[in-house]
């Protein structure tokens, strides 16, 4: 399929971008790391996990 009529025309057109403003960038914070979870005894929910050790 082909566009029909002007939409074809415009898609050779270059963009207008007189009227865009670049928006300053700011750098993101690090974030402060949380207390170690609790150990849950997972390597006791299975046995292919005690196996692995």
């Amino acid at each position: 399929m082909q566009a029909a009529g002007p939409v074809a025309e415009k898609m050779k057109e270059v963009p207008e971008t007189s009227d865009i403003t670049p928006k300053e960038a700011k750098p993101l914070e690090k974030p402060e790391a949380g207390a170690k979870p609790p150990d849950i005894g997972a390597a006791k929910a299975s046995q292919t996990a005690t196996r692995i050790r």
